[in-house]
């Protein structure tokens, strides 16, 4: 119960922070004299890479610092970053 509540909080948090932040990156761009329908395209393009990197390189990642230092160090770590 308590991790799907800490993974509900999350996923609200990340949208509250998201949803502001991807139409201020637009402002800006569309401010710089870019294309609005170009900038919502290159703009979902990098979000969407950073994220699917973001899949790719946390498992790994939290896997060699489990192996490494133990879970408890590895769980430490990942929540400061």
């Amino acid at each position: 119960p308590l991790l799907f509540g800490g993974l509900a909080l999350l996923g609200v948090g990340e949208a509250l922070a998201m949803a502001p932040l991807i139409a201020a990156m637009l402002e800006v761009v569309v401010a710089d004299g870019g294309d609005e329908e170009q900038a919502t395209e290159e703009l979902s393009a990098l979000l969407t890479s950073c994220f699917s990197l973001g899949q790719f390189v946390g498992p790994i990642g939290g896997a060699v610092l489990a192996s490494r230092f133990g879970f408890h160090v590895a769980s430490d770590v990942i929540a400061l970053l």
